[in-house]
């Protein structure tokens, strides 16, 4: 009761300013429309508009954070830092905010801690706005509940505030290795300072606390300042990773991911041969699956790709990081959607992509399905309820207005409607990656001759298709569908196309048994498909039909 009290309070005393510069808005929208001349002015009004609603939104969020108490759902975190050292942080932004100040931190079992503190992120919605992210490093990990040197202390920054969680989910159930997550709440020099995602740090403490042995760690995360090749970006150089090398590892080494990168370059039945013995392609492939379900493009050639060489198996296997969807309803789905050059060459190999398919298909119908995963949002939805309502300082980054990619406050209302549209969103996904999956059409080209029956077999869809007979004497055959990439000669590699992937190919058959005795199916789900066949008098006749004007005869 005290809540909504607050709230009637709060929208009474705000009502009518918001009602004028709602006025405004519609006003300066309609002058858009019908006045497109003047089209650059009135979008810097528009803007003005924006920040008027801005202002009243984030003076509300600084009012509610002054009643705020904990709701005992989630961990609080309380850090403490002298207004001189925090000074020191902010002093020359972003670089002041990379070098560690000293500071306390008091865990949730109320032990404070002398710590160092600093800003982490590259993003600016890390460190220019009130609600920083923390770096927290402990000087003798065992003082850490957690068993880390470091801790993270991360502003989320999608509307939702849940995002974050779902993907580490989807790691952690596909078998990965996968940060843990946990939502805290968090103070600043006795404030509250609103909702936190607290994410493990990738290193030797994160291996010992997940039961792997002590491996390499490579981020393929370099500054944004560094220029960077637009096609293979991080695959370009040893340089532009950053090792977090195991005790073994001494002389920070990094011939073994030399050797990953120069294969990676390597033309298809090359890279296939070499790349088995120095990447977990299973585990690679599940990582690939799970972007797939989140249609996540956020690993890619320039940031977020950490890979751990396992001394047991001598493979590099991927750590799950920041897997972010976009969840854009009103946008075309895609199926195979990425640009880093690594997961590109993978399902380059029609094999390899098959079995990605099969752990897409294997996923949403058990963890990933649409129940389990509704379950998990309002688990976390009501989870976080009390402590994002208070939060003074919840933002998001806003890509879909006039200023895209600016910080902007984040009211509890459209706190809500994200939520409401994240739960949508799903549905329309795993529904689209179900009709993908099952997609697949047959088209045989059934040329009767003196001799023989010739049968020329197109497959188009995402998944292969297995040709059995009732003939034993005809062998089971597998076709696959081709992946078209472009490439580009001579000195660079293939082209990252950020257009879904698309598949279609001919294969020729030479058989002497009746088209109606093959049968079809999906090698992914098992259903029979029905082709389609078309009766053609002769060979010459296949040179007239434009689907397959590029068979060789």
């Amino acid at each position: 009761m005290k809540i909504k009290k607050l709230r009637y309070i709060l929208v009474g005393t705000l009502a009518t300013t918001i009602l004028t510069v709602a006025i405004l808005g519609r006003v300066t929208l309609f002058s858009m429309l019908t006045h497109p001349e003047t089209l650059g002015d009135q979008i810097e009004i528009y803007k003005k508009v924006i920040t008027v609603f801005d202002v009243l939104k984030e003076a509300q969020n600084r009012i509610l954070g002054q009643f705020y108490t904990p709701s005992g759902d989630l961990p609080v975190y309380r850090i403490e830092i002298s207004n001189k050292n925090y000074a020191k942080l902010t002093e020359d932004l972003p670089n002041s905010g990379r070098k560690y100040v000293n500071g306390t931190l008091t865990t949730p079992d109320g032990t404070e801690h002398d710590v160092e503190l600093k800003f982490r992120g590259e993003n600016y919605w890390h460190w220019d706005y009130p609600k920083k992210s923390w770096r927290v490093k402990f000087d003798d990990p065992d003082k850490n509940p957690d068993n880390s040197e470091l801790l993270n202390f991360i502003n989320p920054r999608h509307k939702s505030q849940i995002l974050y969680p779902l993907g580490y989910y989807l790691g952690e159930k596909a078998g990965l290795l996968t940060p843990k997550h946990e939502f805290i709440a968090v103070y600043v020099n006795g404030k509250y300072n609103g909702l936190y995602s607290k994410i493990e740090q990738i290193d030797q403490d994160f291996l010992e606390n997940h039961d792997m042995p002590a491996g390499d760690i490579y981020y393929g995360e370099p500054e944004k300042r560094i220029k960077m090749d637009k096609e293979i970006g991080i695959f370009a150089s040893t340089d532009l990773w950053e090792l977090k090398p195991s005790p073994a590892n001494q002389n920070n080494n990094k011939d073994a991911l030399q050797k990953l990168i120069e294969t990676i370059q390597k033309d298809p039945p090359e890279f296939k041969k070499e790349i088995q013995n120095i990447v977990d392609v299973d585990k690679m492939l599940r990582y690939i699956a799970i972007q797939d379900i989140a249609e996540s493009n956020h690993v890619d050639n320039f940031r977020n790709l950490k890979i751990y060489l396992n001394p047991k198996t001598g493979l590099f296997e991927p750590i799950v990081w920041d897997l972010f969807a976009w969840l854009q309803i009103d946008s075309e789905f895609t199926f195979s959607y990425t640009n880093n050059l690594l997961f590109h060459k993978l399902q380059q190999i029609p094999e390899f992509n098959e079995i990605k398919n099969k752990y897409i298909w294997e996923f949403i119908n058990s963890f990933a399905s649409q129940e389990k995963m509704e379950k998990l949002i309002n688990e976390q939805t009501t989870l976080i309820h009390h402590e994002i309502f208070f939060d003074p300082y919840k933002d998001y980054v806003d890509t879909m207005t006039l200023s895209p990619y600016i910080r902007r406050p984040l009211s509890n209302k459209g706190w809500k409607e994200e939520v409401e549209l994240t739960k949508t969103w799903y549905p329309f996904r795993h529904n689209y990656l179900l009709k993908k999956v099952n997609e697949i059409k047959v088209d045989i080209y059934h040329v009767s001759t003196e001799n023989d029956n010739i049968l020329y077999v197109q497959i188009t869809g995402e998944c292969p298709v297995v040709i059995t007979s009732q003939n034993k004497d005809f062998p089971i055959t597998t076709l696959y569908p081709e992946i078209k990439i472009e490439k580009i000669p001579p000195e660079k590699t293939y082209k990252i196309n950020k257009k879904a992937v698309t598949y279609t190919t001919t294969f020729q058959v030479t058989t002497n048994l009746e088209t109606e005795n093959i049968q079809f199916s999906n090698t992914i789900t098992g259903k029979k498909i029905e082709p389609q066949i078309h009766q053609l008098k002769s060979i010459e006749d296949l040179q007239n039909i434009d689907t397959i004007n590029f068979l060789k005869l």
